[in-house]
């Protein structure tokens, strides 16, 4: 229902299915269907601000791989060199046994660290699957919701149900339309509708593609 604010087709003209015929106005429905929309955009800017948040921190962890990755290839090549050095200088004091241990001690922690960040990685991988997962079947459901919650104002626009020939229009700019309320009527022009009254005793033979017979405007026409 609704106060009428336009009329797009006179009385007698043909029309297409779902063709506009006049549009109302409703405040009270638009306002409703503002607030709900405010309310669901709401949601859905949270979900695109946990969806990048996803984003931005898988890319954080895999450029902790990558520093971690570097620190462990500089480390391999300081202990290694460290290493042949105090073999062959051991005798020699080329270098300290503390300074050795001390490239060896490193050279594991990268290790560790780099096992460490991989691990972190493919976990934080396998959450992140998950949640965008459960973050898109819930963005299927909202925008479901968005449509179904602006259709009240695509039903303040009446369109013709049916093909045929608008017969009827019972509106005025500015009249108030209730719902439920007959505005007009849409005739069917190639075709008809009969209504038959059938005695209860033959109520049993009356099935789907049965025969029949009517005389109208002086001729005779087959049913079915």
């Amino acid at each position: 229902g609704g106060q009428v604010e336009e009329i797009f087709l006179e009385e007698g003209t043909m029309v297409e299915k779902d063709t506009p015929i006049l549009r109302l106005s409703n405040p009270r429905t638009e306002q409703t269907v503002m607030n709900q929309e405010a309310t669901l955009f709401e949601q859905i800017n949270i979900m695109e601000n946990t969806r990048l948040n996803l984003e931005s921190q898988a890319n954080q962890n895999l450029q902790q791989l990558m520093r971690g990755e570097l620190d462990l290839q500089q480390k391999e090549r300081a202990y290694n060199r460290v290493k042949v050095l105090y073999e062959q200088g051991r005798d020699r004091g080329w270098i300290s046994k503390d300074a050795f241990l001390t490239s060896q001690e490193n050279y594991d922690h990268a290790k560790r660290l780099k096992e460490f960040l991989v691990q972190k990685v493919r976990q934080d991988s396998i959450i992140k699957i998950g949640r965008l997962t459960v973050l898109e079947k819930s963005a299927a459901s909202l925008q479901f919701q968005l449509d179904n919650v602006r259709r009240p104002l695509e039903n303040l626009t009446v369109r013709a149900p049916i093909t045929g020939q608008l017969s009827q229009l019972n509106a005025d700019i500015g009249a108030t339309i209730s719902p439920g309320i007959r505005i007009g009527q849409v005739d069917v022009l190639d075709k008809y509708k009969l209504t038959v009254p059938v005695d209860e005793f033959y109520i049993a033979r009356i099935v789907i593609g049965l025969k029949g017979k009517t005389d109208f405007a002086g001729k005779t026409y087959e049913l079915q």
